[in-house]
C-alpha cells in the first residue's frame, strides 16, 4: 500500500497512505474509548480496528510514518485507556505504551536515524540504559513503567526524525493532522462529558485532558505564530477548554505558551528586541489580568486556586492540593542518595507509602532527582538544552521553509509547556504526553538537515496544504 508522492521542488519519493488513514484511526480510537463504557468487547474491538487500519499500509519504507501515526492515535485517547485494568498492576494504557515502545525499537532497527537526532536524544537514552541496569537488581511495576515510558520517548524522537528526513512534507502533515484532530476530539469529548453526561467516574480526567491539550496548543500556537491565522482560532478554543478544566498548572502552562508564541511571532516579523520584549510583556500582562479577573469573579476557580492546602509565595497563596508535604518527603528521601538516586520507581513507591491515594510524586523534577540523582537531572537538562538549540537553529537557519518555522517554534513551545507541567504533574510516564512531545521534538531535531529543495519556500500565508502536491 505504497503511493508515489511528488515533493515540492522536484523529485518523486515513496510514502505510505498511512497519513490518509490517520483521521479514520482517530475516529475508531475515539469510538473504541467511548464504547468501553458500554462493554469491553465493543471497546477492544474498535481499538483493534484502529490499530489494523494503521498497520494495513505497513512496509519497510513507510514504517516510521506508520509508527508516528500510531503514537498520535493512541495519544488522542488521553487517559481513557487507564480506566481499563488488564491485571492488578497493568492498565490498557500501560500495555499500549509497552507495545508502542517495542514497535518503535523495531522501526528503529529498520531505519538509520541521523547523528543529530542521536546526539539530541542521547541523554534520554542514557536514562533508559541506567534504568535497565537498575533492572538487574529488580524493578517495581512503577519502575518498569518509568523505563518503558522513557524508552518510548527516546525512540519516538529518533523514528520521527527519520520520517521527517525521508518524507518531510508528508511527515509534517501527519503530525499536524494528528495533533489538531486529536486536540479537537479530546476537547469536544471532554466538554460534552462535563456539560451533558455528568458521570460519577468520567472517562476523561480533567487534569489529563488539560495537560494533553497544552502540548496540542503548543503546536497550534506555533502554526499561528508562523502566519497561519486559522490556527489562532484553534488555539483560543484549546485555551478555553484548558481553563474550563480548572487545572491550575495546565492553565499557567497554556498562558506561558501563548505568551511565548506572541514573542516568536514578533521575532518572525523581524521586529527589534525592544518591540519583542514589549509584545511579551503585554501578552503576559493581559494573561495575568485575565487570571485575576477569573479568580475574583468565578467562585469555582477562586476555590480551586486559593483555598484548601495553600502555600504562600510572597503575598500570593496557591492551592497545591496536598502536594507540599509529599514534595518535602520526597526531597528528604532523595538527599539520602543525591548522586545516582535510588532507582526507577522509587519515588512512586515512596509516594504510595507516604500519601495513600497518591501514586506519583506529582513533580517530575523531584522524580528525576530521587530516582536518578543529580546525574539524571543533569542528563535531562542537557536533553532540554540540546532540543532547544535545535529548535532555534531550525527557525534561524531554515527560515525560508515552512518546516523550519513550524518545527522550530513548536519545539520551543512544547518544551515550555512540558517543563511547566513537570512542576506539579507526572508527564514523563504518560503515553498521551511523551508521545506528542517526542514527535514534535523529533521534527525539530532534524529540520536543518532537510534540503531546501524538498520543502516549499515560505509562502505569504504558510499552509501545510501547500507543502506537497496532490498524489499522482
Amino acid at each position: 500500500m505504497v503511493t508515489r508522492i511528488r515533493e515540492q521542488g522536484g523529485g518523486t519519493t515513496h510514502a505510505t497512505t498511512g497519513h490518509h488513514l490517520l483521521p479514520l484511526g482517530l475516529l475508531l480510537a475515539g469510538a473504541g474509548g467511548a464504547a468501553i463504557t458500554l462493554g469491553p468487547v465493543w471497546g477492544w474491538g474498535l481499538l483493534a480496528a484502529a490499530l489494523a487500519v494503521l498497520v494495513v499500509s505497513l512496509s519497510a519504507e513507510s514504517l516510521p510514518l506508520v509508527f508516528v501515526s500510531a503514537v498520535l492515535v493512541f495519544a488522542a485517547s488521553v487517559d481513557a485507556l487507564r480506566s481499563i485494568s488488564l491485571t492488578p498492576w497493568l492498565t490498557a494504557s500501560g500495555a499500549a505504551t509497552a507495545v508502542l515502545a517495542v514497535g518503535g525499537l523495531v522501526a528503529l532497527a529498520a531505519v538509520r536515524p541521523s547523528k543529530t537526532a542521536w546526539r539530541i536524544s542521547a541523554p534520554v537514552v542514557a536514562l533508559v540504559l541506567v534504568g535497565v541496569l537498575w533492572g538487574f537488581r529488580g524493578l517495581t511495576p512503577g519502575g518498569l513503567q518509568e523505563v518503558v515510558a522513557l524508552t518510548l520517548f527516546a525512540v519516538t524522537i529518533l523514528v520521527t526524525s527519520t520520517a521527517a528526513l525521508r518524507h518531510p512534507s508528508v511527515c509534517v502533515r501527519v503530525v499536524d493532522r494528528g495533533l489538531t484532530l486529536g486536540a479537537l476530539v479530546a476537547g469536544v469529548a471532554y466538554a460534552a462529558q462535563q456539560l451533558t453526561f455528568r458521570v460519577a467516574e468520567p472517562l476523561l480526567g480533567a487534569r489529563a485532558v488539560a495537560a494533553f491539550l497544552c502540548l496540542c496548543l503548543a503546536w497550534t500556537a506555533a502554526r499561528w505564530a508562523g502566519g497561519a491565522r486559522r490556527y489562532g482560532y484553534a488555539s483560543i478554543f484549546l485555551a478555553g477548554v484548558i481553563g474550563f478544566s480548572l487545572s491550575r498548572t495546565a492553565l499557567g502552562a497554556a498562558l506561558l505558551v501563548l505568551g511565548a508564541a506572541a514573542m516568536t511571532r514578533a521575532q518572525g516579523r523581524r521586529w527589534g528586541w525592544k518591540r519583542q520584549v514589549a509584545t511579551l510583556a503585554v501578552a503576559v500582562g493581559l494573561a495575568a489580568a485575565g487570571i485575576v479577573v477569573l479568580v475574583r469573579v468565578v467562585p469555582p476557580i477562586r476555590e480551586r486556586f486559593t483555598e484548601g492546602d495553600v502555600v504562600a509565595v510572597g503575598a500570593l497563596k496557591l492551592n497545591v492540593t496536598g502536594r507540599a508535604e509529599l514534595w518535602a518527603t520526597t526531597w528528604r528521601s532523595a538527599l539520602t542518595s543525591p548522586l545516582i538516586g535510588q532507582g526507577p520507581g522509587s519515588a512512586r513507591e515512596l509516594a504510595e507509602n507516604a500519601a495513600p491515594g497518591l501514586d506519583h510524586p506529582h513533580n517530575d523534577y523531584l522524580r528525576l532527582f530521587h530516582d536518578y540523582g543529580l546525574v539524571g537531572v543533569a542528563a535531562w537538562l542537557t536533553f532540554v538544552a540540546r532540543s532547544l538549540a535545535a529548535g532555534v537553529r531550525a527557525v534561524r537557519g531554515n527560515w525560508v521553509t515552512v518546516l523550519g518555522q513550524v518545527s522550530g517554534r513548536a519545539t520551543f513551545l512544547v518544551l515550555v509547556a512540558f517543563s511547566a507541567l513537570m512542576v506539579t504533574d507526572n508527564v514523563m510516564v504518560y503515553l498521551f504526553m511523551i508521545g506528542p512531545a517526542g514527535v514534535v521534538l523529533g521534527l525539530g531535531a532534524v529540520a536543518t538537515e532537510i534540503a531546501p529543495s524538498n520543502v516549499v519556500s515560505k509562502p505569504r500565508t504558510p499552509s501545510l496544504a501547500s507543502m506537497s502536491q496532490r498524489y499522482v
